[in-house]
């Protein structure tokens, strides 16, 4: 109900999205007018999307199809190339879209691991290397515990932003593929979200602003500025419905999974469960969710092999042929793949 879990599901689905996009497209804008005050939303995400893509000019193609892989900083981890191979699979354009604006929350290996960035290699006797290399400026110890609630924008890495490290790595390895991933920045458009729901008087009952140390704090009230400044950021129980509701109408899909029960995270199914049926109870239409595997710890690790490597490994990926129409146990396969490139013996 709430996943698409076949190619041919997916295929079918948005061969019908697209064939009533007009009407799908209008009962949405009413209802997200009617509740936050924004008119005409469907475009107005598909225009602040196509600006929030980084070096790209092409913009949105209202003839294509996008898939979301959404993450607070996207990298060139297993995950990543995987949900690249999944979406060449499905026919669909590749996107990498970060919310750089959340927070570092050091219980989180979605997150830690961008900081704490597991490197893997292979052995010339074929076993598996595991090098943790903090990558974060004036980082001494262990010990991140200290970042947590700190603006992901906010950490530094050498030279560059964290983000901009993670970028730099995916340009170098998706540059060589057929089809490279898309990268992207949500956190500008949930910030115009916030300033215009402000001016229509619906903005959600707190937000969480940042302080002078870049650590965020809740808080009841902001201006349209604040908000266009990211200096404020939305709750996810707020801004979900919004969220979601973007992939209604077949140009973006989420590739995505809540079905993790060693994630820890049982509220975030019960909230993504929660807003997925009210935005049906309000369209008639269940949000496009391709259902990827649960991630793991290996999902997060970053292939050595590949970044030394990026044409061979793109050569021998981009080839890789799996027949089971299953969505999600095609992500896990071809994340094995990922892993498993430069193994020798």
């Amino acid at each position: 109900m709430y996943y698409l879990t076949s190619v041919q599901q997916v295929i079918e689905e948005l061969r019908s999205r697209r064939k009533n996009r007009h009407v799908i497209q209008s009962m949405l804008d009413q209802n997200i007018e009617s509740l936050f005050g924004i008119p005409n939303y469907s475009r107005f995400i598909r225009e602040e999307i196509a600006r929030s893509i980084h070096g790209q000019n092409a913009g949105i193609d209202g003839e294509k199809t996008y898939g979301f892989l959404a993450r607070q900083i996207p990298g060139t981890c297993s995950e990543d190339i995987a949900c690249n191979l999944l979406s060449r699979k499905l026919g669909i354009v590749p996107c990498s879209f970060a919310f750089t604006r959340d927070t570092f929350h050091s219980n989180s290996n979605d997150k830690l691991f961008r900081a704490k960035v597991p490197f893997i290699s292979w052995s010339k006797k074929g076993r598996l290397v595991i090098n943790h290399k903090c990558v974060l400026t004036g980082m001494t110890s262990n010990s991140y515990t200290n970042l947590n609630m700190v603006r992901m924008d906010k950490l530094q890495a050498g030279d560059m932003m964290l983000a901009e490290y993670h970028r730099t790595m995916q340009h170098s390895v998706f540059s060589a593929f057929s089809q490279p991933s898309i990268w992207g920045d949500i956190s500008p458009v949930y910030g115009e979200i916030l300033a215009r729901v402000k001016a229509a008087r619906k903005q959600p009952p707190f937000i969480w602003r940042s302080n002078g140390e870049h650590k965020d704090a809740q808080c009841t009230d902001y201006t349209e500025e604040d908000a266009r400044g990211l200096i404020v950021r939305p709750s996810s129980k707020w801004y979900y419905y919004l969220y979601l509701s973007m992939f209604l109408d077949g140009t973006f899909v989420l590739l995505e999974t809540y079905d993790n029960e060693a994630g820890g995270v049982p509220e975030a199914r019960k909230l993504f469960e929660t807003e997925m049926n009210k935005v049906f109870a309000a369209t008639g239409f269940m949000p496009l969710v391709v259902k990827t595997t649960p991630l793991r710890p290996d999902m997060l690790y970053v292939n050595q092999h590949i970044l030394d490597n990026p044409a061979r490994a793109a050569e021998t990926l981009s080839g890789l042929h799996y027949w089971s129409d299953d969505t999600s146990a095609m992500t896990r396969w071809f994340a094995d793949q990922v892993i498993q490139f430069g193994r020798t013996a």
